[in-house]
């Protein structure tokens, strides 16, 4: 599978998810953060959306392995917060 798999347009099938690796799964949420990064601007017809793509990996590990938060309880009151902000 490796990164082929990331690079195409369709969804992985239900068979393919069930090979993919750790690393597979990472690459393909951090291709669907990019993804998004670019539907934004264009729907807006506005932006930029290059920060916002680079900076897909980093928002993976944040999310994924130093945040806190349980999306099941999204009032949990020790949960992380992540705050952007262009200044």
């Amino acid at each position: 599978m490796g990164a082929d798999m990331v690079a195409s347009p369709c969804p992985p099938t239900p068979a393919e998810r069930e090979t993919m690796t750790d690393r597979d799964l990472e690459g393909l949420a951090i291709a669907v953060v990019r993804g998004l990064a670019m539907d934004g601007p264009h729907a807006a017809r506005s932006g930029h959306q290059g920060a916002a793509m680079a900076l897909a990996p980093l928002a993976h590990v944040l999310w994924t392995r130093v945040m806190r938060y349980d999306a099941s309880d999204p009032s949990w009151p020790d949960r992380d917060r992540f705050v952007l902000s262009a200044g």
